[in-house]
């Protein structure tokens, strides 16, 4: 099995066991609904109710769901794009699918992912651009 047959197959089982994880997250409805529990200092705390959120207090709920949101619909798009383009068009896309991966990966460990969306795009952006001028004066002042 050559490299972008296995790429493929590890892209491909992120992507359905994560959009698994998420849909599972997301939509099922069980459990008894939200409830008030008091904690040992003797505040009451909101607790969600629902789904595999249903032991977190309501506001931790709401960010995770939030996250399952980001993996369901900007995540693994972007990771199943970015694979169509390493497939067929080469290493660049082989990068988007290491930054995808990464921002998979930071979403479920809690982290912001708002930064990694905007700004390492855009330093390999600049990277690209400043690599083809670089070259391209490069090839033509050899002409010269």
């Amino acid at each position: 099995m050559n490299h972008k047959n296995q790429l493929t197959v590890i892209v491909l089982a992120i992507a359905v066991l994560a959009g698994a994880a998420a849909f599972c997250a997301i939509f099922p409805d069980f459990g008894t609904g939200p409830f008030s529990y008091e904690s040992i200092r003797g505040r009451s705390i909101e607790i969600y109710g629902k789904g595999v959120y249903q032991h977190m207090p309501a506001d931790v709920a709401i960010q995770g769901i939030a996250q399952d949101y980001v993996t369901l619909f900007l995540a693994i798009p972007l990771l199943l794009i970015a694979l169509i383009g390493y497939r067929y068009l080469g290493f660049l896309s082989l990068l988007m699918t290491a930054l995808t991966a990464k921002i998979i990966a930071m979403a479920w460990h809690g982290a912001n992912v708002i930064p990694v969306i905007f700004i390492i795009p855009t330093f390999n952006i600049i990277t690209v651009l400043s690599t083809y001028w670089m070259i391209r004066n490069v090839r033509d002042g050899a002409r010269q």
